[in-house]
């Protein structure tokens, strides 16, 4: 009876700290135990931040790409289809050489040289994006959902504000731990949908 009466207490206590659409501690504590394509805190699938890269069936060449973000700053990463999510990794060739070539695609010389370095597993996840509908969170909420519908999942969050640019100038999010969501607006949150969900290290501080 005491023992029943302790294992009561312990998940009362759990239930009291989190949201109540949100998954306890001990869910949480078991990702593998989600849907392969489960948005948490950690990643998506196998891809893990702070994890390498896996190479997909087809290998990682034709996966390549290359951006600028914030102010004019080169991202690469490699984008994958299941899951469907861009990895982006840090120290890459890209990053060396954008920073002279703003707007410019670079050339075959770095692509070979990134999808080498990825083979040799010298690249860790440092960010993962999504932009597919199909992946969600383990709440339910995926890109396309509108502030309402988050809202209800995460009863505590915050409306969408102003981020400095990753993407957009300025980018509208709201972050629960490392998962980040990006708003198509944020000057009226009734009607701002999520275009992509990002997974960073950066925690929330909300």
């Amino acid at each position: 009876m005491v023992r029943t009466a302790t294992l009561m207490s312990v998940l009362l206590t759990l239930v009291a700290c989190s949201d109540t659409t949100e998954p306890s501690a001990v869910a949480t504590a078991n990702w593998a135990a989600l849907p392969p394509w489960t948005i948490t805190p950690d990643g998506i699938g196998n891809l893990k931040l702070g994890g390498t890269l896996i190479e997909p069936d087809g290998g990682f060449d034709e996966r390549y790409r290359t951006s600028f973000y914030r102010d004019q700053q080169p991202l690469e990463g490699f984008q994958f289809d299941d899951p469907p999510v861009l990895a982006i990794f840090e120290d890459g060739p890209f990053r060396v050489w954008g920073p002279k070539h703003v707007g410019h695609a670079p050339p075959e010389a770095i692509r070979t040289r990134a999808v080498a370095l990825a083979r040799a597993n010298r690249f860790k996840v440092g960010m993962l994006v999504i932009t597919d509908r199909r992946p969600a969170t383990a709440a339910g909420i995926s890109v396309g959902d509108d502030y309402a519908t988050f809202a209800r999942a995460y009863p505590r969050a915050p409306a969408p504000d102003t981020f400095v640019g990753l993407w957009e100038q300025p980018s509208c999010m709201v972050n629960r731990d490392t998962i980040w969501f990006f708003f198509d607006r944020c000057d009226d949150a009734d009607r701002a949908k999520i275009i992509r969900i990002a997974i960073r290290p950066e925690r929330s501080r909300v």
